[in-house]
């Protein structure tokens, strides 16, 4: 399986949106950078070339065997003999037939090739799940966060009315209480919501690696209709993967 592809598979599903960061460039350099995705990928790399040692097996090898040294012979009844031993061969073999041993050894690297791809996609989504979610989530606390101030104005205004009001003899204390406790509740729900607003933004920097201004960050717009059945998904994903729909089930 590509590599190339297993990591572009993730990335293209997701919107495209113009503005100084967009999701995919977040997207293409948390998958640059993650050590978890890094590590997968070396992982992969390494079986491969676990794999194409085992399709060696079926190569002839060629063997230079040299030995050099010094040699003394005694027999009972001579003398002794000295020589030098010089020695060199070149072996050509070639594997015939070997109890299927590296067909086996190629099947079982192969089916350790196909793990290790599956698992860089896993450690990739995962990845890339991580970062969306911190993406869009920080978009959300952030309109919360614009709500909320703009709540508290709504209700200071309103308490500043109503208090006026009752100050000049035309309205009840108790409905200047009442204004007074949801301004107070507004103002509440503020403070909460700023620390949601800051837990979000150091979520997405920890998983970005770097310093962001969520003003620069727009809301992405999902343009891509979703299939109303399974068989239609299945039809849709094996065309964004370039897999024959007949050899689908079987890969």
């Amino acid at each position: 399986m590509n590599l190339a592809k297993i990591l572009s598979l993730v990335v293209i599903s997701l919107p495209v949106v113009a503005f100084s960061l967009t999701l995919e460039e977040g997207a293409k350099t948390i998958l640059s950078s993650s050590p978890k995705v890094k590590e997968s990928v070396e992982n992969f790399n390494g079986v491969k070339k676990e794999y194409n040692i085992a399709e060696n097996g079926y190569l002839p090898t060629l063997d230079l065997v040299s030995s050099y040294g010094h040699e003394t012979i005694k027999e009972p009844g001579s003398t002794k003999i000295s020589s030098t031993m010089d020695e060199t061969s070149l072996v050509l073999n070639q594997n015939l037939f070997n109890g299927f041993a590296t067909e086996n050894a190629i099947k079982q690297q192969k089916s350790r090739l196909e793990a290790a791809s599956y698992g860089v996609t896993e450690k990739a989504d995962r990845t890339l799940l991580s970062f969306a979610n911190a993406y869009i989530m920080l978009l959300k606390h952030k309109e919360l966060l614009a709500l909320a101030q703009e709540n508290v104005k709504t209700h200071e205004a309103i308490y500043k009315q109503i208090k006026e009001r009752s100050d000049s003899g035309f309205g009840r204390l108790s409905e200047t209480q009442q204004a007074g406790s949801r301004f107070t509740l507004a103002r509440s729900n503020l403070i909460a919501q700023e620390n949601n607003y800051r837990d979000a933004i150091s979520t997405f920097e920890k998983l970005y690696g770097q310093k962001v201004d969520a003003d620069e960050l727009i809301k992405p717009d999902f343009t891509s209709v979703i299939p109303a059945n399974f068989e239609k998904i299945n039809r849709h994903l094996a065309k964004l993967i370039c897999i024959p729909q007949q050899n689908h089930g079987q890969s």
